[in-house]
């Protein structure tokens, strides 16, 4: 299986990802194994790999019909932490988020810039960042969140907005019917 790359939104990557183009984000071995419990990640740890992280992410998704939440930022990263309290404050958007993506945390930091994952994405213009993939690994959306900046927080609303546009129930699978044709 090979997960491709589709972007709809917000991004800018100086290669040149454009919407609707299809990019191999990363690839899973054939015979990939499902494990009877996958366990997400919700810690920016330098010490994880994230490409592999990401593969059993797609997996799971795949496995349970979600789709991927990727955030990238790290433990230095005040703005990753308010939102990390804005989910533990608000049970029914993470409730949101849990039902719809398999959430996946991304380490960039000066022990670990995670580049064999975040060279294959569009741009990160700011910290944290949201990608979104589908549950086939393709690239719904490349997010950076000072726009659902509200104060010295976030505004839930927008967040809520932004999990449920790209649920999978809402979200589109373009890249998949793309690779399929050619």
């Amino acid at each position: 299986m090979t997960l491709s790359a589709f972007v709809t939104q917000e991004s800018h990557h100086p290669g040149g990802l454009q919407p609707g183009d299809c990019r191999t984000v990363v690839s899973l071995p054939a015979s990939a194994p499902v494990s009877a419990r996958y366990v997400p990640v919700l810690e920016y740890d330098p010490g994880r790999d994230a490409v592999r992280d990401v593969q059993d992410a797609v997996l799971e998704a795949n496995r349970t019909g979600r789709n991927v939440f990727i955030q990238v930022g790290g433990e230095w990263c005040g703005w990753c932490h308010r939102l990390d309290r804005l989910f533990q404050q608000q049970p029914p958007l993470t409730r949101l988020r849990d039902e719809n993506y398999v959430t996946v945390l991304v380490n960039f930091s000066d022990e670990n810039r995670n580049k064999q994952l975040l060279n294959r994405l569009p741009e990160v213009s700011g910290y944290p960042h949201f990608f979104i993939l589908d549950r086939h690994g393709s690239l719904l959306a490349a997010k950076s969140v000072y726009n659902l900046e509200q104060g010295k927080g976030y505004n839930p609303e927008l967040i809520e907005q932004f999990l449920r546009t790209w649920s999978p129930q809402n979200s589109p699978v373009k890249c998949a019917q793309a690779l399929d044709r050619r």
